[in-house]
Parts: structure tokens; C-alpha cells; sequence
């Protein structure tokens, strides 16, 4: 007998709300379609333990308990799917406390009880309750003991639920899943509720809400979750039905189940993109490359390395990347495939827009337009580089493999004869290959390997390609006529214990942020903390995203909630990391090379229309040997020029490059034709090899 994960769903729909609630028609029925596919669809790939809350049962007490009893029986590796159809709602909050939410609004959803008619003691499920709740199931178990983290997926069709609308669409009348009192008076929110009334309010002192970031009180449990819209949208019905969840389940049926988080939302997003006024959402909670397992966690899918091509009824065949992925008319077209590799055809690009790009297929009568397909670009993602092949050993063999890989495969990665217009060298040394930065006759005292050795020249030539799309995205702007004024938006770099946030200067096109530590650590090791905040300057809403280029040559891009963040007016704040203190880390490596200081790059996208930022993420390359284990690289990248005009496309867009730089305390200047300390290289695995460079 096949030994299954454990499946503990709780499915929420509420459609017969009670005044002054007004009722809504079709969120039992998706509730009913989502525990209909569970069953009759996921029954052979899990043991269901299915719990229903539908119109009159789903109050408030229930679904709370439900989370503490039904979905924390889960163990480590069961999976838990939290759906939840009906209104969403905001809720004042107390700015003393809620320190996370510069809007002082709360969202949450609606459950069945939570207005009383005389608008007292109303009580949302807030999104800070379910954040609790999900931590709960995440590291407790029924008895309220400690356990390992189950996999944990949260479906909400609502509004508010990139934070939570929804509208809808029957014989002409219009229904909205977002509910909104007629007494507030132009505000739409519920008034605040007494700290007493929060389920948590017997364990979180408020006081450290007000002086701490909320990941440090309330930790966020590894979860994917996906909404179906933005903050500032209807999530729309049809049919009986809400468009979101009967695309989802459209979706999940054709592909059997097998397609990543991410296909999902693409293919939903792209279903609906033109037809409805909605974007459905994605988010992984603290771990990006969560998005790229399969739906429900299931085995058997790796990161994409191609974009999505799927038809939309108005608007034809599309692509799920646009010019903010670095797709432009200098491409010489898109060449479709499906997923068996049987189908093959060229596609021309006949319009490039912000995050989606539309296709031209002469002949398509062999694809299914309802049909998923990949979409394929030479040197995708990639930014060209130039590599020098040094071969200390003088391996003819090992060099020819290299060099042939390169020239046959490496469409954006180019051989060059001289070390000193190469963008990175990769060397051959003792039968292995060890990719480095370049080393210019003068700046030796620079050199720092940076990718751990291998003889395997496959995985040599992957670490290029790796590297090739890190610069992609270090070196990603907008050059076109639509590319947005950066003063739309202003980020503050606050040290801890200072007010003022730390001067943004230019210097020779470079945006530099100086980071002094700001003292040492038990054992000597200077260190420190930051803050970052975005705020928007306009009054239009934008969307913004930051991304960390760590200096292994991963890219982090959950640093803004759900990836990217919308800021509906001037005024409103994104928080890196929920305002948690990012550290300061001074690594070995500058000490050990004598390097006048550390620099980490950030890259700030800002655009009109919403976009996708997770195809950015790169896991990071393995460190090299012992002794630079916490290398980091020089950073910087093209600095970018301020566009002033008076008129602005609907799908403007801009990045920003800054580099964070924390100076040296112990560099010595004096240092300057070897690295200080280098004959305790001596003593390293790396000591010939490095003695053979110098």
C-alpha cells in the first residue's frame, strides 16, 4: 500500500451573511468545486482529512479552533490547505501598536459573525490572527506541543486578499466580496477593536509590538500563498462562480496537478489579464524557491528556465515576461514548445508591455489554445559576459572541453584572449576548474576566488550561465521612452540608534551608501544593523520591489511583502522585512584580503503596473574554499540617470542600483602588491593554487 502524505484541509465559503453583511452567491460553490477536486483528483497522491465551514458554521470560535485542532494534527511530512471564499474586510488599527502598518489598517476576512448588527465588538479573522495561527499549526500540534514544519498552502478568494475585493457579476447585478460599512463614512473600515479581542492577547505583550519588529513577535511560518487579486481591486464572479478559483481548478485539472506555485498564478493571471479587472497574487513566505514546487508540495518539479505561453481569448498568444524581465525588440523572436518537446514553433514579438509580451504565430492550428506552452529566448535572463580561460596547468584536454562548451552552448557567455577585458576568469588548475574575478597585473591584492572548485566541466559552464543571469538582473534598466522619474519614490537606509538615514551619494555614476559598523561582538567582530524603508512620493499608485544581490551570486526577492508591494498613495512605506534589523556582517575575507571595505548590491524596481519579480531568484553559488567561505563581492553596477518629464506612460517603469558599502576598520592601506595575511594561505587547501596565480 502506497504510504501517503496526510492532507488536512480546511475550506471556508460564506455566502449567507446576515445584516448588514450583504450576502454573497458564489463562495460556497467554490469551496464546494475546491473540496470536489480535492477528492476526486489528489485522493491517490494523499490521505484527505477535508474539514468544511460553509454559511452559518464558519464563525469566528469555529474556524479558530479548527486551525488549533483539525489543520495542527499535521506533522512533518503532511500538508495543510487553508481556502477561504466570502468578503474581506479592513479594520482600524492602532498605530501605537501596529507599528508594521503604515496605513493603520488592518486586513481580514469576514467570517460569519464577525459584524454583530450593531457594529459592536466587531472582530475580523486580521491577517496578524492568521498569520498566528499559521505559525501555530506550522510548529504546534494539537496538544499544543513542539513539531517540525508541515507544508502549508492559503488559497483566499476575496477581496483584500493581495488584500482582499471581490466583485461579481449575476444577471446584471454587481456583487463585491469586500465588505464595506455604510457608517464609516468614506473611510471603509471597521473601528478598532480593544487589544483584549485579538486571539492572541494572552500571549503577545502589545508594548513589544510598539518596539519591535513584527517577524520577532510573530514569526511567519513557511507558507505559499495566493490571492485572488491586489489590495486595490475586485476579485470577479461569473457564472456562479468566482473567475479566480474556476481557473485554478481549470488549471490544476488539465496539468493533473503537476505545475509549480508559480505556472499557476501565471497561467490563472494570464486567463484573466483583459477579460477581469484583477491580478491574482503569489507569495512564498521566507523561502522564495518554494514557489517552484509543485502545487500541494508534490514531488518532481525544478525551477523553469523558459517563460509561459498561453493564448488569451481577447488578446491572442502571450508570454509571462515583459520588458521589466529584459525582454526587447532586439529579440529575434520566441521559439514555443510544449512540455514533450513534440511541438516546436517560431513565434515573432509583436508587442512588448511591462511584465507580458504578446506573440504572433503564423501557423497554430497544432497548439491548444487552452493549452500551456513554453516559450524559449536565446540568452534568456542573461546578461553577456566575458570569460579568460587560464590554464595553469597546462591541460589542452580540460581547456578544449571548456572552450567548446562555450562556444556551442554559452549563448550570452564569450571567450576572450586578454585577462584584462574579461569580465571573470575561470582557471584550470590541478584538474579542477575555479571561476574567479579578473585579476589586472596592478590589483592582485583584489583577487578572490568565488565559486568552489570542480572537475566536472558541465557544472563549470552552469556556474557561467549562473552567473551570466545574476548580471542580468545587477545591470536590468529602463532605457525605453517609458521609463519612470525615480523620484516617484524615496529609500532611507536608517543605522540603528541614529534618526537621520545615512547620505545616498553619487559617485562616478555609482550610488553609494556608506555603512559604518557600529561596534564589535563578543569576540571582536565589528557589526552592526540597518533599517530600510521605501516611501512613495506620488500620488498614483506604484508598485515596488528590492531585491538583495548577495555576494555568492544569489538574488533574494521576498525583501517587500508578497515580492512586490503596492503603495497606493504618497505617503505609503514598504518595509524591508517587515522593518525587522537587517545585520550588518563583516566577513573574514575582508580582513583577511585587506579589502578597503565590504559592498553588497540592491536593486529598487518601481513600475506602474504590477510585475513579477520571483523568476529572479537565484540560489546561491557554493563558497569557495575554507579560508573564503564568507567572501563578498565588489558590487556596483551602471548608474542610473533621473528622467524629468511632465507626462508618463500607464506602464512606466524604472530601477535603481545602490550599493551598500561597509568600510574596512582594520584595513591597511599600506598593503599593496599581496593580500595581508597570505601566508596563513599556507596553511589552506587553496595554497598552491594560489601561489601559482602570484
Amino acid at each position: 500500500m502506497k504510504n501517503n502524505p496526510n492532507l488536512y484541509a480546511l475550506i471556508v465559503g460564506i455566502d449567507d451573511y446576515q445584516r448588514p453583511v450583504s450576502k454573497l452567491k458564489g463562495c460556497v460553490p467554490d469551496a464546494q468545486a475546491i473540496k470536489k477536486y480535492l477528492e476526486e483528483k489528489e485522493k491517490d497522491n494523499f490521505t484527505l482529512k477535508i474539514k468544511t465551514r460553509f454559511n452559518q458554521e464558519a464563525t469566528r470560535t469555529n474556524v479558530i479552533n479548527d486551525f488549533q485542532t483539525h489543520l495542527a494534527a499535521a506533522t512533518e511530512n503532511d500538508v495543510i490547505l487553508f481556502f477561504y471564499a466570502g468578503h474581506g474586510a479592513q479594520e482600524k488599527a492602532d498605530p501605537s501598536v501596529w507599528l508594521s502598518e503604515p496605513d493603520q489598517k488592518l486586513e481580514g476576512l469576514v467570517l460569519y459573525d464577525s459584524v454583530p448588527a450593531d457594529f459592536k465588538n466587531c472582530k475580523l479573522l486580521a491577517d496578524k490572527e492568521l498569520r498566528y495561527l499559521l505559525n501555530y499549526v506550522a510548529n504546534k500540534n494539537e496538544k499544543g506541543e513542539k513539531k517540525k514544519n508541515p507544508h502549508i498552502v492559503v488559497v483566499t478568494d476575496c477581496c483584500h486578499s493581495g488584500e482582499n475585493t471581490r466583485g461579481g457579476e449575476f444577471d446584471g447585478e454587481m456583487l463585491h466580496r469586500h465588505y464595506e460599512p455604510a457608517t464609516t463614512r468614506g473611510d471603509g473600515s471597521l473601528p478598532a477593536r480593544a487589544w483584549d479581542d485579538f486571539l492572541f492577547a494572552k500571549v503577545i505583550d502589545p508594548k513589544k509590538l510598539a518596539t519591535q519588529p513584527i517577524n520577532d513577535i510573530i514569526p511567519p511560518a513557511r507558507h505559499v500563498a495566493m490571492a485572488a487579486c491586489q489590495s486595490n481591486e475586485l476579485a470577479s464572479e461569473k457564472g456562479g462562480h468566482g473567475v479566480f478559483t474556476t481557473h485554478l481548478i481549470e488549471i490544476l485539472e488539465r496539468s493533473q496537478g503537476l505545475v509549480s506555485y508559480r505556472d499557476l498564478q501565471s497561467r490563472v493571471k494570464n486567463y484573466l489579464k483583459n477579460q477581469f479587472p484583477q491580478v491574482p497574487q503569489i507569495y512564498a513566505s521566507t523561502d522564495s524557491t518554494d514557489l517552484y514546487r509543485l502545487f500541494l508540495g508534490k514531488k518532481g518539479v525544478s525551477k523553469p528556465v523558459s517563460a509561459t505561453v498561453q493564448c488569451n481569448e481577447k488578446d491572442g498568444w502571450m508570454m509571462d515576461m515583459g520588458a521589466i524581465h529584459g525582454i526587447s525588440n532586439q529579440a529575434k523572436g520566441v521559439k514555443v514548445t510544449s512540455a514533450d518537446g513534440k511541438i516546436s514553433l517560431d513565434a515573432a514579438i509583436s508587442k512588448i508591455e511591462t511584465d507580458h509580451t504578446f506573440l504572433t504565430i503564423a501557423d497554430d492550428s497544432k497548439l491548444d489554445k487552452r493549452g500551456q506552452y513554453r516559450g524559449i529566448i536565446e540568452g534568456f535572463l542573461s546578461a553577456p559576459i566575458a570569460v579568460f580561460i587560464d590554464n595553469l596547468d597546462g591541460n589542452k584536454e580540460k581547456e578544449t572541453d571548456l572552450r567548446d562548451l562555450i562556444v556551442s552552448q554559452g549563448k550570452n557567455l564569450n571567450v576572450v584572449a586578454k585577462e584584462d577585458i574579461a569580465d571573470y576568469a575561470i582557471r584550470i588548475f590541478d584538474g579542477k576548474y575555479v571561476i574567479t574575478n579578473r585579476v589586472d597585473t596592478d590589483q592582485k591584492a583584489k583577487f578572490k576566488p568565488i565559486v568552489l572548485p570542480s572537475n566536472d566541466v558541465a557544472l563549470a559552464f552552469d556556474d557561467l550561465n549562473h552567473i551570466s543571469q545574476y548580471e542580468f538582473v545587477k545591470n536590468l534598466e529602463n532605457t525605453g521612452s517609458n521609463k519612470m522619474s525615480l523620484d516617484k519614490v524615496s529609500i532611507a537606509f536608517l543605522e540603528k540608534g541614529k534618526t537621520t538615514p545615512a547620505t545616498i551619494q553619487n559617485v562616478k555614476g555609482k550610488e553609494i551608501v556608506e555603512l559604518p559598523y557600529q561596534g564589535k561582538d563578543t569576540e571582536g567582530i565589528p557589526t552592526g544593523s540597518i533599517q530600510i524603508t521605501v516611501t512613495s512620493n506620488d500620488d498614483k499608485p506604484l508598485y515596488v520591489a528590492l531585491l538583495y544581490l548577495s555576494p555568492t551570486f544569489g538574488i533574494m526577492t521576498n525583501m517587500m511583502s508578497n515580492n512586490v508591494q503596492l503603495l497606493e498613495k504618497k505617503g505609503d512605506k514598504a518595509l524591508a522585512w517587515d522593518g525587522e534589523d537587517i545585520t550588518l556582517t563583516f566577513e573574514t575575507q575582508t580582513g583577511v584580503f585587506n579589502l578597503p571595505s565590504s559592498d553588497t548590491t540592491m536593486k529598487l524596481i518601481i513600475s506602474r503596473q504590477p510585475f513579477d519579480v520571483s523568476m529572479f531568484q537565484l540560489d546561491d553559488l557554493p563558497s569557495p574554499m575554507p579560508l573564503f567561505e564568507t567572501e563578498r563581492g565588489e558590487g556596483g553596477t551602471r548608474g542610473l540617470q533621473r528622467v524629468s518629464t511632465n507626462t508618463e506612460a500607464a506602464d512606466a517603469w524604472a530601477t535603481r542600483t545602490l550599493l551598500l558599502r561597509n568600510p574596512n576598520p582594520f584595513y591597511d592601506k599600506d598593503y599593496k602588491n599581496k593580500p595581508k595575511n597570505f601566508d596563513k594561505w599556507l596553511n589552506t587547501e587553496g595554497s598552491e593554487f594560489l601561489k601559482k596565480l602570484y
